[in-house]
């Protein structure tokens, strides 16, 4: 029996969770840069994934309660500067099914006709489409062929190309380091992945303070009440 479409999507939207599409159309981030290219071919692609912090690969198991069958994501954010997630991806497994499918989410407000693109380093692309959207993220699915999942082993960078709706192409680098010992590895502990995302969440919060104190820059400092000298005044020299 093959798991249903709206079972898939609900491990997927609760796997990779909120992607947050109208803080990505203000905040801007660094990784998905617009590129004039279309998406009829592979184009200019990034060479490395945004500056860290960015999650680790994390692999998650649940049983579907209909198909009773295991079924696996290995999974990735991808963050902005600001700490929100602006994309996901995941590689999706069933027991006993020989199939790999690729599931990506991206923020809302992209063109739904031309889907999404996505490429292990310059290695030829794949093309999928939309399953459904939300108000925070649309979630698209494909199924990847034993070559794409053994570049996906190998590879550097796995990138995610959707078009905004100025027909732009916007490129979403997930870095692969770590991948291939997630999907291996055993399911994380629940537990686990709620301590590392209260960590992650910590850290991005502390470079977001510090990123705000570096904008704001040193306080002015205030005149001396004791008629001393102002800051950047010279100290007196003897004799003048």
């Amino acid at each position: 029996m093959e798991l249903g479409k709206f079972a898939r999507l609900a491990v997927l939207s609760v796997a990779l969770g909120a992607v947050a599409g109208p803080a990505y159309a203000q905040d801007k981030p660094a990784a998905p840069a617009p590129d004039a290219a279309a998406p009829a071919g592979p184009g200019p692609m990034p060479a490395t994934p945004p500056a860290p912090p960015q999650p680790n690969w994390v692999k998650i198991c649940n049983t579907d309660p209909t198909a009773k069958k295991e079924v696996c994501l290995t999974s990735r954010d991808l963050r902005a500067e600001t700490g929100q997630t602006v994309a996901s991806i995941a590689v999706r497994t069933i027991s006993g099914e020989p199939k790999k499918f690729l599931l990506a989410a991206v923020p809302p407000g992209l063109l739904l006709q031309p889907g999404v693109r996505v490429a292990v380093d310059q290695n030829a692309p794949a093309n999928g489409k939309y399953s459904i959207c939300f108000p925070n993220a649309c979630y698209a699915e494909l199924e990847i062929s034993d070559a794409f999942f053994k570049n996906l082993q190998k590879g550097t960078n796995l990138i995610v190309q959707a078009m905004n709706q100025q027909a732009k192409t916007l490129n979403f680098p997930v870095s692969l380091a770590g991948f291939s010992k997630a999907y291996d590895g055993p399911a994380a502990d629940p537990k686990a992945i709620e301590e590392y995302k209260k960590e992650m969440n910590e850290g991005m919060n502390r470079l977001a303070q510090e990123r705000r104190d570096k904008l704001q820059g040193p306080a002015s400092a205030s005149p001396p009440t004791d008629g001393g000298p102002a800051v950047g005044d010279k100290a007196p020299v003897k004799g003048q």
